[in-house]
């Protein structure tokens, strides 16, 4: 469910308790000035689950920390950067003629059968930072191009993803497909430490203010008992920007 500027969002009753996420996105893509909000809600308790992996983890540490007993120490690898620093200097008079023959490739002045973009990529993620660092442009109009025109949405699937990923399967919307953060956090070394997304617990009958700045986003979590009703409210102040969106996600 989603509300801009300001509104409220309805939660029907369920046969279980169930329990969401509520994300505060400020959805604007240019600009520097944080928007501020308050977000309320009545007919909500506490969450008992902890917002973990539905697919944790479960083997050795990859922790390779100097603090554990008998841990191996971490070495700074010179030869290894030094390689790599060379690498890069041999690259960079390349890389003027990569990106031209790519904005040709865009404009179909080039012959298909010469190279294939294909080739380069086996899967989406692949293509799609391709593109966007083989541009010829830069900032929002490359990443505007890259996914298709709709970066407001853009913005907000991804997220909503930060808390929900691998929390509850939604399709492939909300899903960051190359990590899952939530399950590989308490095994780097951490300490056990989960994933560190800043989540508030959300109390009832109680207006809770916030700001958020262009792009930026809280975090908030809920839940509603078994055949209770809730209503969810933002307020988006005397003159809500459009900007401004409450996400609703269930996770249980």
């Amino acid at each position: 469910q989603i509300v801009s500027g300001s509104g409220d969002l309805v939660i029907a009753p369920s046969t279980t308790t169930a329990e969401y996420v509520a994300i505060v996105l400020n959805g604007a893509t240019r600009g520097s000035a944080a928007s501020s909000f308050t977000l309320s809600a009545n007919g909500i308790v506490a969450p008992v689950a902890p917002l973990v992996s539905a697919s944790p983890f479960g083997g050795a540490s990859f922790s390779r920390s100097v603090d554990g007993a008998g841990a191996p120490a971490l070495e700074r690898d010179v030869r290894f950067e030094e390689g790599l620093r060379a690498r890069e200097r041999a690259l960079a008079p390349l890389l003027p003629a990569a990106r031209q023959w790519y904005a040709e490739q865009r404009l179909g002045t080039m012959p298909s059968a010469a190279f294939s973009r294909s080739s380069l990529q086996s899967a989406p993620d692949d293509a799609f930072f391709f593109k966007l660092v083989n541009s010829p442009d830069t900032g929002t109009v490359n990443l505007s191009a890259v996914i298709g025109g709709d970066l407001a949405g853009f913005v907000r699937d991804w997220t909503v993803s930060h808390a929900v990923d691998d929390v509850v399967q939604l399709g492939t919307t909300f899903q960051q497909p190359s990590w899952n953060w939530h399950s590989i956090y308490p095994n780097l070394g951490t300490g056990g430490q989960s994933y560190p997304l800043l989540v508030n617990i959300l109390a009832n009958a109680t207006a809770t203010p916030g700001s958020v700045i262009p792009g930026g986003a809280s975090f908030y979590r809920f839940a509603v008992n078994a055949s209770g009703n809730a209503t969810v409210s933002l307020n988006g102040g005397a003159i809500p920007s459009a900007t401004m969106q409450l996400i609703l996600v269930r996770t249980r």
